[in-house]
């Protein structure tokens, strides 16, 4: 039962977050709907580690769409992360990744 459960939640956060990828870039000239390929990270720990999963999805989000990378990081942040603090940590290692790069 519970293997169920964990099979449809994760149908589900795919659907939502594919749905949400494809609005948000459906008016942007880089936007490619074969790119709905992205799925979140469900091996996380949560115990901030600095190679964490998530940093990873971020980064690959951040390759795909350049120019709103933040915009969306954060708003897949907030929908699949509860925890405030563990988003916070994420941010900063993505903004300090990112700043690295420049």
């Amino acid at each position: 039962m519970i293997y169920d459960f964990i099979r449809i939640f994760h149908t589900q956060s795919f659907q939502l977050l594919k749905r949400s990828l494809c609005r948000r870039w459906q008016s942007s000239s880089s936007y490619d709907p074969k790119d709905n390929d992205l799925i979140p990270p469900t091996t996380c720990c949560m115990s901030n580690c600095a190679n964490c999963v998530w940093i990873s999805f971020a980064e690959e989000i951040a390759q795909r769409y350049p120019h709103s990378s933040m915009e969306v990081i954060d708003d897949i942040l907030k929908r699949y992360i509860d925890d405030q603090s563990f988003r916070e940590f994420l941010e900063y290692e993505i903004q300090a990744r990112s700043m690295g790069k420049k």
